[in-house]
C-alpha cells in the first residue's frame, strides 16, 4: 500500500493497494483518489475495500513506507496485524539518516550502502544469504556496531539468516512490479 503525494495539477492524493500472487506478480487491486492523505482518508478507503471484499483481509505481511498512517489504518480497519514491511526506498532512505551519525568514515559509509543495494536487488535465495552475512559481519566491524543492532532490530527482525530472507525478497519484489521489471530465476 502507498501514496503519491501532489503529483496532479489538482493536488489530489493517490494511494494503490497492490497484492502478490503465489508467484510473485502483483496486481493492483484498489485505488483511491481524494485531496488529503491521512490515517482518517485510509481508513475509508479501507473500510471501503472491506465492504466490496465481504471480509476482513489476513494478509502474512503489509508493505508501505515508513509513514504509520497506512499499517495503522489496516490494524484498525481489517482487525489483522500482518508482519510489516518496508518498500527498498524506505529502507535505504532510513539506512542514509542512520548511516550518517553512527559511521564516521566517507568510504566506509559509500562502500556499505552500495553493498546494501546489492542486497535489495538480489533476487537469488542463496546468493541474497550469501552477501546478508558478509554485509553483517562488516557493518559489525566498521565502527557501524550500533547501525548493525538497529538494523537487525528493526528491519531484520534480529535475524542474520533465512527470517529476512523472505522480508527483502518481499520489498525487492514490490520494486520490480512499480518499474515493470519481471525476472524469474
Amino acid at each position: 500500500m502507498d501514496g503519491t503525494h501532489c503529483t496532479n495539477r489538482k493536488g489530489m492524493d493517490l494511494t494503490i493497494m497492490l497484492v502478490k500472487d503465489d508467484k510473485n506478480a502483483g496486481f493492483l487491486v484498489a485505488f483511491f483518489l481524494t485531496n488529503r492523505l491521512d490515517q482518517v482518508a485510509q481508513e475509508l478507503f479501507l473500510g471501503a475495500l472491506k465492504k466490496k471484499v465481504g471480509e476482513e483481509l489476513q494478509p502474512e505481511y503489509f508493505m508501505s513506507d515508513d509513514d504509520s498512517k497506512y499499517y495503522n489504518a489496516w490494524v484498525k480497519v481489517m482487525k489483522s496485524e500482518p508482519r510489516r514491511l518496508l518498500c527498498t526506498w524506505h529502507v535505504i532512505k532510513n539506512w542514509n539518516l542512520q548511516a550518517r551519525n553512527k559511521i564516521q568514515n566517507a568510504e566506509i559509509k559509500k562502500t556499505m550502502k552500495n553493498d546494501l543495494k546489492k542486497i535489495l536487488n538480489e533476487t537469488k535465495v542463496n546468493e541474497f544469504v550469501k552477501l546478508s552475512d558478509e554485509y553483517f559481519d562488516k557493518l559489525e566491524t566498521c565502527s557501524g556496531y550500533r547501525l548493525f543492532r538497529l538494523f537487525t532490530k528493526v528491519l531484520f527482525s534480529g535475524s542474520k539468516t533465512n527470517q529476512y530472507v523472505g522480508t527483502l525478497l518481499s520489498i525487492r519484489s514490490r520494486n520490480k512490479y512499480e518499474y515493470g521489471i519481471r525476472k524469474f530465476e
